[in-house]
């Protein structure tokens, strides 16, 4: 074999190598960069993500809240509480495992403190996602039938817990609290409920609870019309930037500020099509 056959062999083995250790250790960047992407944050889009306030995980339920969780704390808790894989059949107390089963003893027992069986159930909620079954079936049956449930809270917190496993049933509840003048409905869990289950067909009916006297009333609706960019709120939302209790003041202008973002990124779309 001539030199040149030799030297050109040997290139070519040269060449073979060298691709297969650049394919291995851009192998290994990219399985780096997967792990990167499982175990840490996404980064923040500025353009697909709407602007939230820095109290928006330091505003607290007003009321007689022992958990004092904030309101999208609590949507969020709800949302991954219970699970939508429950059968159709349901079970009984006795499928309940410990300490599930206790907690469902507690909330439903009128002879605990309402304090405390409103804490019951929210723990009930949050262990209902790991059942399966006839006890996963049951535990939504309870939620449901906390929606009629003594105590306003724990009915509140039942609609939040079904707009996600019983969606169809939460709809129809938030609709109807919605529009319902009496004084013992949740009214801001209806509403926050209809902003995560997109019920923007009651933006007309959540505008009037922009002036309730209710503070976590006039904050959720804040809340979801800024969501939705309702710029018919925009007076409401000026009048409560300016309003003497600092929790409604800051909420109106992160509520501004939401609206003025919406506008800057529908903007940017246009521009960007004409492009």
């Amino acid at each position: 074999m001539s030199k040149k056959r030799i030297g050109f062999v040997l290139a070519c083995v040269g060449v073979m190598a060298a691709t297969c250790l650049g394919g291995g250790f851009l192998l290994g960047l990219a399985q780096r960069g997967d792990e990167r992407q499982v175990n840490e944050p996404a980064p923040r889009n500025p353009v697909t993500t709407p602007i939230v306030a820095p109290d928006q995980r330091g505003s607290q339920r007003v009321g007689s809240d022992p958990v004092q969780s904030t309101p999208d704390e609590v949507l969020t808790s709800a949302r991954r509480e219970v699970t939508s894989e429950a059968p159709m059949s349901s079970g009984g107390v006795d499928d309940l495992p410990e300490p599930v089963a206790s907690m469902y003893t507690s909330f439903s027992n009128p002879q605990v403190h309402d304090e405390e069986r409103l804490v019951a159930f929210r723990r009930f909620c949050g262990a209902s996602r790991n059942l399966r079954g006839a006890a996963a079936a049951f535990a939504v049956d309870q939620i449901v039938e906390a929606l009629n449930d003594g105590f306003e809270p724990i009915q509140g917190e039942a609609l939040l817990a079904l707009t996600t496993v019983r969606p169809d049933k939460a709809r129809v509840t938030a609709q109807e609290w919605l529009g319902s003048p009496a004084a013992d409905v949740p009214h801001d869990m209806a509403i926050r409920s209809a902003r995560q289950l997109g019920l923007s067909d009651q933006i007309p009916t959540i505008r009037q609870y922009l002036t309730h006297e209710d503070l976590l009333k006039r904050f959720c609706a804040m809340r979801a019309l800024s969501y939705w960019g309702d710029e018919a709120s925009r007076s409401s939302f000026e009048a409560a930037a300016q309003d003497e209790d600092y929790r409604i003041a800051k909420e109106g202008q992160r509520a501004l500020q939401q609206l003025d973002y919406l506008v800057r990124r529908k903007e940017m779309e246009n521009e960007s099509s004409l492009e």
